[in-house]
C-alpha cells in the first residue's frame, strides 16, 4: 500500500512536471496574446499547489475514505469557486 502510494505521487510529479513544460511552451509561442493578459494567469499556480496540499492532507486524514461531511465542503467549495470567479471578472 505505501509503496503504490509512493509511485502514485512520483508520476503524479512527474505527470504535473510535463505539464507545466507544456504550458511553458504554449504561453511562449503566444506570449504577445498573453502579456495583455498576465495578470489572470499569475493566481493559478499558488491555488494549485495549495488544492493539491488540501486535497491530500483531507485524504490522509481520513485514511482515503471521503468524510461524512462532504456535501458540506462541496458546498464551502462550490461557494468559494463563484465567488473567486465573480470577482475576477467584476
Amino acid at each position: 500500500m505505501k509503496e503504490d502510494s509512493i509511485i502514485i505521487n512520483i508520476l503524479s510529479i512527474a505527470g504535473a512536471g510535463l505539464l507545466l513544460l507544456l504550458t511553458g511552451i504554449v504561453f511562449l509561442i503566444f506570449r504577445d496574446y498573453i502579456s495583455n493578459h498576465i495578470r489572470f494567469f499569475l493566481p493559478i499556480p499558488p491555488i494549485g499547489v495549495a488544492a493539491y496540499i488540501y486535497v491530500y492532507n483531507f485524504y490522509v486524514q481520513y485514511d482515503g475514505r471521503t468524510a461524512d461531511n462532504l456535501p458540506n465542503i462541496a458546498n464551502v467549495l462550490l461557494i468559494l469557486f463563484i465567488n473567486f470567479f465573480r470577482n475576477m471578472f467584476s
